[in-house]
């Protein structure tokens, strides 16, 4: 029993998963193996240096910690170090999109600008082609000729060529406003 050398065994089942892989640094199977002490005297030694480990995509309670992930001389990664990264991770994340937001911003501003113009340079094509609309309170031009008109037309209903003159009247009357109105546009 006391002199006799047992052989132990491990065995475990990994069912295909590759993220239950798990990895044996080459100390542990010389150790496994029975192997000498020098082995884990190096141990100790890489142990005791402070050093970085680079734990690579980690798992820990459902929360995966990033790459070079900085451990402090430690051999195992503590939750304060998680929230630091994870912190500097959030804080990068809003520069991000402040950055982003405020690009955004800006060219929205800059198509507004865009927007106004065109709809200034729309407006007063318009005024040039379209005919103004009078005023509601505006007052018809040549009323005192179409009333004589129609009077004329009513004491005269069957015979209307005495009404010429009446009517041209009215129609140079017509011209005349027109041609003011025309001439106040270009104004």
């Amino acid at each position: 029993m006391g002199g006799q050398h047992s052989t132990q065994r491990i065995s475990i089942d990994n069912e295909g998963d590759p993220a239950s892989v798990i990895k044996v640094s080459e100390s542990v199977v010389d150790r496994l193996k029975g192997g000498t002490d020098q082995t884990m005297e190096k141990e100790e030694e890489e142990i005791s240096k402070p050093n970085v480990r680079n734990y690579g995509l980690t798992h820990f309670h459902h929360v995966a910690v990033p790459e070079n992930l900085p451990i402090q001389g430690l051999p195992y990664i503590t939750s304060k170090d998680i929230q630091q990264v994870l912190e500097k991770e959030i804080q990068k994340n809003n520069e991000y999109w402040e950055k982003r937001i405020g690009e955004l911003q800006k060219t929205h501003e800059q198509m507004d600008k865009i927007m106004e113009e065109e709809y200034l340079k729309a407006t007063e094509e318009i005024k040039k082609i379209l005919p103004k609309v009078r005023p509601a309170n505006a007052k018809l031009p040549c009323q005192g000729g179409r009333s004589d008109v129609t009077k004329c037309y009513k004491s005269h209903p069957q015979q209307p060529l005495n009404c010429a003159a009446e009517v041209e009247q009215f129609a140079n009357c017509l011209t005349n406003t027109r041609i003011k109105l025309q001439d106040e546009d270009k104004i």
